[in-house]
C-alpha cells in the first residue's frame, strides 16, 4: 500500500546481510504501476492495429527480403488469393507474382532503394493457378535485425476485366463488327 492507501503491484528484491550481531535483511521494492500501465497501453495498441489490418479489404502481407518468403498475411490476402494460412511457410514472392525472377528482384530493389515504392500493376497467381490483377505498393520495415517489406495489394481484377471488355468492344466497333451498339452474328 502507498501512503495514501492505494494498492500497487511491486517487484521486491531482498538480501540478507550477515556479519554483524544480527543478520539484517535489506529489501528494495519497485512500484510496477507505470510499467504495467504502459504494457496495457501497448497491448491495446497492438489489438487496434491487428483489428485494422484484419478488417482491411486490401491484401497486406510481410515479405522477408533475404528469402522473399511471405511471412505473414491478413485475411484479405488469404481470401483474395486462396492461400490458407498454413500454406504461407514455403510460399515466396516468386510463387505469387506472374513475372520472371529478374522483374521481381528489380521491383524489390526499387523498394529497398527508396524505402517505399509504388510498384504498380502486377498479376498475382491465385492458389488455383488463375491470375489476379493487382496494384501493389511496398515499404521497408526493420524488425529485430530482419529486413522486411510490407506489401499492400489491391485486387483490381474486375476493373481490368471491364477495361479489356471495353477495349475489345472498341476494337470490334472499329472493325465494323458492331454497329449502333448491336452485335452482328458472325
Amino acid at each position: 500500500c502507498r501512503g495514501d492507501g492505494t494498492e500497487v503491484q511491486v517487484e521486491a528484491h531482498a538480501q540478507i546481510l550477515e556479519g554483524g550481531e544480527r543478520p539484517v535483511m535489506i529489501s528494495v521494492f519497485t512500484d510496477l504501476s507505470r510499467r504495467l500501465e504502459m504494457e496495457q497501453a501497448i497491448r491495446e495498441s497492438e489489438e487496434r492495429y491487428r483489428s485494422v489490418i484484419e478488417q482491411a479489404q486490401d491484401m497486406i502481407f510481410l515479405v522477408d527480403l533475404d528469402t522473399l518468403a511471405i511471412i505473414q498475411a491478413n485475411e484479405a490476402f488469404h481470401r483474395t488469393l486462396g492461400y490458407p494460412p498454413e500454406a504461407l511457410p514455403g510460399l515466396t514472392l516468386y510463387d505469387l507474382v506472374e513475372s520472371d525472377r529478374e522483374t521481381v528482384d528489380r521491383n524489390i530493389a526499387q523498394v529497398v532503394r527508396s524505402s517505399k515504392a509504388a510498384i504498380g500493376r502486377r498479376v498475382y497467381r491465385h492458389a488455383d493457378g488463375s491470375p489476379r490483377d493487382v496494384e501493389v505498393t511496398g515499404s521497408l520495415l526493420r524488425s529485430g535485425g530482419q529486413h522486411i517489406m510490407v506489401a499492400m495489394a489491391r485486387d483490381i481484377s474486375e476493373r481490368c476485366a471491364t477495361e479489356r471488355a471495353l477495349q475489345q468492344s472498341q476494337k470490334l466497333e472499329s472493325l465494323g463488327i458492331l454497329a449502333g451498339g448491336i452485335a452482328h452474328d458472325c
